[in-house]
């Protein structure tokens, strides 16, 4: 009797540790996203701005991440644009005001080499939310036809005090988006658009944008 149980036990434990072997080696995948801008404000300096963001395949449903990886890796269009997120984190070096900024994309479908799109428009930001926290991915439906749209927050952020100074939250946006070049596992844009506020101010952005699909799976330790 004592046999048979250390058998099951023993079973057992090959089963445990296989699961576990499976689960810790699953491949992940992401999408990342970064820009190297700079910014012309009316309201606070003109700067360079790094800008990042990322997308991991357990955010959102699977369905969406797969429609937005094949945008992304295949130039495949199942809807009319994909939206992106990009967020600062300051200048760093201990910067007690870094300029922080919030910016998300929505560039029409497929994303083509040598594709050239106008921005039309600007859609509300999530205000409620620093940007860093912001998370637009995937699906977006455009206002306008093969028309780009964006959403922009910029503001200098005094670490000391936590106060916010010179805030541009965009209305309205014009410029272009250009696919530079579009291959299996990533896109390269270069982004130049003139944002207003609802007070008349303009913030310039431009710089480039790169897109990579990435597959990664964690070593068993």
């Amino acid at each position: 009797m004592a046999t048979g149980r250390h058998e099951r036990v023993a079973r057992g434990t090959v089963v445990l540790i296989a699961l576990l072997f499976v689960q810790c080696s699953k491949e992940q995948l992401t999408i990342d996203v970064r820009g190297d801008f700079t910014i012309d404000r009316e309201t606070g300096e003109t700067a360079a701005l790094l800008m990042e963001g990322r997308l991991y395949d357990e955010h959102i449903d699977r369905q969406s991440f797969n429609d937005a990886w094949a945008v992304v890796t295949r130039g495949a269009a199942p809807y009319e644009a994909i939206a992106l997120t990009l967020t600062s984190v300051g200048s760093g070096d201990g910067d007690p005001v870094p300029l922080l900024a919030g910016l998300v994309i929505a560039i029409p479908t497929p994303l083509r080499s040598g594709a050239s799109h106008a921005i039309g428009s600007a859609f509300p930001p999530p205000t409620d939310l620093m940007p860093l926290y912001w998370s637009i991915w995937g699906r977006r439906d455009l206002a306008a036809p093969a028309t780009a749209e964006i959403a922009l927050r910029t503001f200098d952020y005094h670490t000391v005090g936590m106060t916010i100074e010179n805030e541009f939250i965009a209305t309205a946006a014009t410029g272009s988006i250009q696919v530079l070049r579009a291959r299996d596992d990533y896109v390269d844009l270069r982004l130049d658009l003139t944002a207003t506020n609802a007070a008349g101010d303009e913030v310039h952005l431009s710089g480039d944008v790169s897109i990579r699909a990435e597959r990664y799976r964690p070593p068993i330790s």
